[in-house]
């Protein structure tokens, strides 16, 4: 009898240890964020303005300004030749797209507590009028609507940091407004 008492208490004691292991476990797995979470909070973003310039005669380099709001606590450092993911959100779908090639201009230091401007740059085709007449500036806004007919604005991802910054697309309609342009 000695013995089946001593077999029930290893049992027991070992049932217990595996139990509280498990718990130990399951603890310690929802402390941690989760694979996959992007922290959307971090920077937020709002639109400053569109501008369009020429690239060379062919082609024009159209630039989306956005003023970033660092909310962090801590300084943050987009860089050109990081890891940056941008992808356009379309007003069609809500999905995010890779079509157009969007990248930052330049290199950005966003101090925590401050605000910093961005600019998401891309090339369009497009041949540059000699004389920017009626139907010149007509051809220019058809290009920028055409820019941002089914974009909803743009997702900035950082991998290093997990940060996603979202750009809404608030511009307003080109149609009515004159051509700006800068050589």
């Amino acid at each position: 009898m000695g013995k089946k008492i001593g077999m029930t208490v290893v049992v027991v004691v070992l049932l217990a240890g595996v139990g509280l292991a498990g718990g130990w476990i399951a603890k310690a797995r929802e402390s941690k964020t989760p694979e996959g979470v992007w922290n959307a909070k971090a920077i937020s973003g709002s639109f400053a303005g569109i501008r369009v310039q020429e690239s060379d005669s062919g082609n024009a380099a159209v630039a989306f300004l956005y003023d970033l709001d660092n909310k962090s606590g801590a300084d943050y450092l987009l860089t050109t030749d990081s890891k940056l993911i941008v992808m356009g959100r379309l007003k069609s779908t809500g999905s995010l797209s890779a079509e157009d090639q969007y990248h930052l201009a330049s290199a950005v230091f966003l101090p925590a507590g401050n605000r910093t401007r961005v600019m998401l740059e891309t090339t369009k085709p497009f041949h540059w009028p000699g004389q920017m007449d009626a139907a010149a500036e007509a051809q220019f806004r058809n290009m920028v609507n055409h820019s941002i007919a089914d974009l909803a604005g743009f997702v900035i991802f950082d991998p290093a940091t997990h940060y996603q910054i979202e750009l809404p697309g608030a511009w307003p309609a080109v149609a009515d407004t004159p051509a700006v342009v800068q050589n």
